[in-house]
């Protein structure tokens, strides 16, 4: 009877490890793969069509991060937060109260920058702190005891914790720092129309060198209106303010969270490799994918069950090229989310509808909150096929065009 019991099992988890095959050769890593945009060569050419076109305008230098004007602009502009400081000063009144009366009547930008000068606070805003800004050479709201406490409260939660963390942690509202650098330029080009454009392309560095999403984003609408007031205000020189170099800095971005999100196993081409620096946009890709890849790494734990995949070699990849890219992007604060040990995902947890804590501690059954799907054989990489599929934005949409 023991024997029979025996036979039945070894048969049983034997079809369950093939049946487990089938499924990711069929399902899982087939989608895994087809996200790989990277491997696609329509998506390669124009991100890399994209690349080359930036690197010929040259539009924001390598940086050293040596120099951070966080405490600077702290003091001016204010957070969505008031863990460090949602106070608006009179200042960031007065400037929003421009704003939302000049955003009231639609205007094309051309017109808006007319009725910019004509409001009766244009004059009062005081922009003369942004002087001292040349002074810096990038702007890293990350250098503050509010994160450097946070950064070392979080490291030994799970990793869906820590995502909802950095979905959800205080940030500089940036929108503010470039309309304080669109009304610097606008004071000061009459008197120095060159100085005025060097200080705005400045202010715009300054907002690319944040490397995340939001900030590029904001930085991407300046080269917007770089164009707009190009045309409106003209200069010898600052030929990179065309909207063909706008639009391609704001897909780069994208582009480079869509292949840090889905690269798993990819082999980088020595022509993507040239462009991991700085100033081609690839921090915010890597501070974004570097998160998804943590999350994975929670269901690729090396494996001893028959025909269960080893991620092993694939996850090194990745960790030696985000490392190599922490210190490039002057990241090496978050070097904590690769270096940190696995910590249990409770199934309660990972099919929660949100990402609130007392969610997960209220929700699923009692077995549910103490089973780790990290350490479930087999289903633990369909489990992580399934989140990849609904947790990763399609970052790629930009170039979706031609693909």
């Amino acid at each position: 009877m023991k024997k029979l019991s025996l036979i039945i099992l070894s048969t049983t988890s034997l079809l369950m490890a093939i049946t487990y095959r089938i499924f990711m050769d069929t399902k899982v890593l087939p989608v895994l793969r087809e996200n790989q945009l990277v491997d696609n060569p329509n998506f390669e050419k124009r991100f890399l069509f994209d690349l080359n076109h930036l690197s010929e305008q040259n539009l924001f230098k390598d940086t050293t991060y040596r120099n951070n004007a966080n405490a600077v602009i702290q003091k001016y502009i204010p957070w969505n937060s008031d863990e460090i400081s949602r106070e608006k000063t009179q200042q960031n009144k007065k400037l929003e109260k421009l704003f939302s009366d000049i955003d009231k009547k639609k205007l094309k930008f051309s017109d808006k920058v007319d009725e910019i000068e004509k409001h009766p606070l244009f004059k009062q805003i005081d922009t003369f702190w942004m002087s001292s800004l040349d002074k810096y050479d990038h702007w890293d709201f990350f250098e503050n005891a509010y994160f450097t406490q946070k950064f070392e409260e979080i490291q030994n939660q799970n990793i869906l914790q820590i995502i909802n963390f950095f979905a959800n942690h205080a940030t500089p509202r940036f929108k503010y720092f470039l309309n304080y650098a669109l009304i610097r330029f606008l004071q000061n080009q009459d008197e120095n129309r060159e100085k005025a454009y060097n200080d705005f392309k400045h202010s715009l560095k300054l907002l690319h060198s944040q490397g995340t999403l939001l900030s590029q984003a904001v930085a991407a609408v300046g080269l917007k209106y770089a164009v707009e007031l190009k045309k409106k205000y003209p200069v010898k020189g600052y030929d990179y303010f065309t909207s063909q170099t706008s639009e391609a800095y704001q897909r780069v971005s994208w582009g480079w969270a869509s292949i840090f999100t889905q690269d798993f196993g990819h082999k980088y081409s020595q022509e993507i490799k040239s462009f991991m620096t700085s100033r081609s946009g690839v921090c915010a890709g890597v501070s974004e994918g570097t998160l998804g890849a943590a999350m994975f790494e929670e269901f690729l734990r090396n494996s001893h069950w028959p025909l269960e995949h080893n991620f092993e070699k694939e996850k090194q990849q990745q960790v030696d090229i985000r490392r190599q890219l922490f210190n490039v992007c002057g990241m090496n604060q978050h070097e904590f989310l690769i270096d940190r040990k696995p910590s249990a995902i409770r199934l309660n947890e990972a099919f929660a509808s949100s990402q609130d804590k007392s969610e997960y501690n209220d929700s699923g059954s009692f077995l549910f909150k103490r089973i780790d799907v990290g350490r479930i054989p087999y289903l633990r990489r369909i489990i992580w096929g399934f989140i990849n599929t609904i947790a990763s934005p399609n970052f790629a949409r930009v170039y979706e065009d031609d693909l």
